[in-house]
C-alpha cells in the first residue's frame, strides 16, 4: 500500500505509511505544513504562526476545510458588528477601538494557533479512516482533507450577501 522511495528507504514502513497519509490529508502546500508540524513537534509547542490565518482567518478555515473555526470566527465578527451598531455615535468611540481590539487579538490567537489546530484536523481525519474506511482509505483521505475552493466561493457570495442586506437594513 505505501510506496517506499530512495528517500523513504531509510524511514520505518510506519513512518512512511504516516506521512502518507498527512500528504493526502493535506495536498496543497504538504512541505509547509510538515516543516510547520515538525518544528512544534521539535519544540514541545503548539504554538507557531500562520499569516494567512491573521489575514483572512476565516476564509482560511474554510479553504482548508476547518468549518468550525470559520464558524467561531463569523460569530466573533458579527457580535462585534451588533456592539458597534448598537453603541457607536459620533461622540463616543471606544466601541470601535475596542471593537477593533477584539478583532485584533482574536485573529493573534488564532494565527498562533491555526496550525496546530490544522495538525489535529489532520490526525482526526487519519483517526477516522483507520476506524471506519479500512478498505477506501485513501480515497476518503483525499475528500476529507485538501483545500475547498468551492467552499470559499459560497462564503464570500453569503458574506458579500449579508454585509449589502446590513447596508440595506441601517440605511433605511
Amino acid at each position: 500500500m505505501s510506496e517506499n522511495t530512495d528517500s523513504d528507504a531509510s524511514i520505518p514502513l510506519e513512518a512512511t505509511k504516516l506521512t502518507n497519509d498527512y500528504r493526502a490529508v493535506i495536498q496543497e502546500n504538504f512541505d509547509h505544513y510538515q516543516k510547520s508540524f515538525e518544528r512544534m513537534l521539535a519544540k514541545k509547542s503548539k504554538a507557531g504562526i500562520n499569516i494567512a490565518a491573521f489575514f483572512l482567518p476565516v476564509l482560511w478555515s474554510f479553504c482548508r476545510k476547518m468549518y468550525g473555526a470559520g464558524a467561531v470566527f463569523i460569530l466573533i465578527y458579527g457580535a462585534v458588528q451588533a456592539v458597534l451598531m448598537c453603541t457607536a455615535d459620533m461622540e463616543t468611540m471606544i466601541p470601535i477601538w475596542v471593537s477593533l481590539g477584539v478583532i485584533l487579538i482574536s485573529r493573534l490567537i488564532y494565527a498562533i494557533f491555526a496550525d496546530y489546530l490544522y495538525k489535529k484536523k489532520v490526525e482526526r481525519v487519519i483517526a477516522c479512516a483507520e476506524g471506519r474506511y479500512p478498505a477506501a482509505r485513501r480515497e476518503y483521505l483525499e475528500s476529507r482533507g485538501g483545500e475547498s475552493f468551492l467552499s470559499c466561493a459560497v462564503l464570500l457570495y453569503f458574506c458579500t450577501l449579508a454585509e449589502c442586506l446590513l447596508c440595506i437594513f441601517v440605511i433605511h
